[in-house]
């Protein structure tokens, strides 16, 4: 899955509706990509039920990422109870530099260990990054990829 997370946490998007809104919509997107991989699982004929996330971080200021921590802290806590082992690899890119202080000082300590171990954060989003975590053909274009989804399509399955 692939969010551009630096547009939807701008602080204008985020008070068109109640947090506890926007995790509802969130537990809507994974129940949706849940019944994407069961019905990939039968195409295929083989169990698949890891995904990448991609998180885009383009755009987003430290003073937005500073007032949405606790908007993290119960994202994390909705999907870490919900739905624990769905997540092989959670691939941060674009970050700006002030990213991985706020996730080493502040974020990662209010995180589930599990949660920590699958964080890759990193300043760009080259293509040769995504290689060893997903086939090409399911990655986005604007990654590298062949996944022709429209740019205003914010979530796509990525099968590993």
């Amino acid at each position: 899955m692939a969010e551009r997370f630096g547009e939807t946490m701008s602080m204008k998007n985020l008070q068109v509706m109640p947090i506890e809104d926007w995790i509802k919509c969130i537990v809507y997107d994974t129940e949706l990509l849940c019944k994407t991989l069961r019905e990939t699982s039968k195409e295929h004929g083989k169990p698949i039920h890891k995904v990448l996330n991609i998180y885009d971080l383009k755009g987003i200021s430290l003073i937005e990422s500073t007032r949405n921590v606790s908007f993290l802290k119960q994202i994390d806590r909705t999907l870490s109870a919900n739905y624990p082992e769905l997540v092989s690899v959670i691939l941060v890119v674009n970050a700006p530099s002030f990213v991985s202080g706020l996730y080493n000082n502040v974020v990662k300590h209010f995180l589930d260990p599990v949660t920590v171990a699958k964080i890759r954060i990193h300043s760009s989003a080259s293509p040769g990054l995504f290689e060893e975590f997903a086939d090409i053909r399911q990655l986005p274009e604007e990654y590298g990829g062949e996944n022709g989804f429209g740019a205003d399509y914010p979530h796509r399955t990525i099968l590993k």
